[in-house]
């Protein structure tokens, strides 16, 4: 109908009704831009909300792993503090041998912490993370990213470290059994961990001045640990609060 009324008009020479069919032409076409644009913008409006909600889901169980991480280094960095003073003193009080012990069993252990968050890595290899309006969490989630990463590289070294010191450290304790668990998330779905400590020479430990050294080793690292773990979950509460913000 608008085709043959523009025809009419030109063959006419109705120069009115051809400004008004193309003025209605013109209209359509920017009303017809304006519903794609407003539906598009709510399209991201409820994608950003969804990225939102998975974003505060991955952060809280970060932050509950990067206490966790936090709180076993701490419990190292004590126990391994103890054993220095013990062996320092000469003597083993009675009341400290539990920690003592806590100290030979897990000092050669780790807590990786938490990794990088699942949804954060998703959004930045699918374009998504435009989406999010607030630069302020751009910018938290980047860094919360950069510090577990480096992290990760940080861990690798400090672990290389410990298993060079190993065998020293291995010298005058014997363990029981390993023991066994069920973890599906584990390959084969079983988790092994090491004997309790049966019996340790504490005469020995305190007479060899390579024990005692790598005693000091042990807590460095484990300060080490604690440290960047302490960061990551710093950066990791900052993102925590941005959202909070936004809900």
């Amino acid at each position: 109908m608008l085709l043959r009324r523009v025809s009419h008009d030109l063959r006419s020479q109705n120069w009115t009704g051809v400004g008004l069919d193309f003025a209605i032409v013109v209209l359509g076409i920017f009303l017809g831009l304006q519903a794609s644009q407003w539906y598009e913008h709510r399209q991201e409006i409820g994608l950003e909300s969804s990225i939102l909600e998975r974003l505060v889901e991955d952060f809280e169980a970060i932050t509950v792993r990067a206490q966790s991480a936090i709180e076993f280094h701490q419990e190292q960095i004590a126990a391994l503090g103890q054993m220095q003073e013990s062996l320092r003193d000469g003597e083993l009080d009675p009341g400290a041998e539990p920690q003592f012990l806590t100290g030979l069993s897990d000092a050669m252990g780790y807590d990786l912490g938490p990794g990088r968050s699942g949804t954060y890595v998703e959004i930045l290899s699918s374009g998504h993370f435009r989406l999010l309006r607030s630069q302020e969490l751009r910018k938290a989630l980047s860094e919360y990213d950069d510090f577990v990463q480096k992290a990760d590289y940080l861990f690798s070294i400090f672990q290389q470290g410990q298993r060079k010191h190993e065998s020293v450290f291995n010298r005058h304790f014997k363990r029981g059994p390993s023991q066994s668990f069920k973890a599906d998330a584990m390959p084969g779905g079983m988790m092994y961990m090491h004997g309790e400590i049966v019996e340790f020479d504490f005469k020995s430990m305190k007479n060899d001045s390579e024990f005692t050294d790598v005693i000091g080793r042990m807590l460095e690292y484990h300060i080490n640990y604690q440290f960047w773990h302490s960061n990551i979950n710093r950066a990791a509460n900052r993102v925590r609060e941005i959202l909070d913000s936004t809900q």
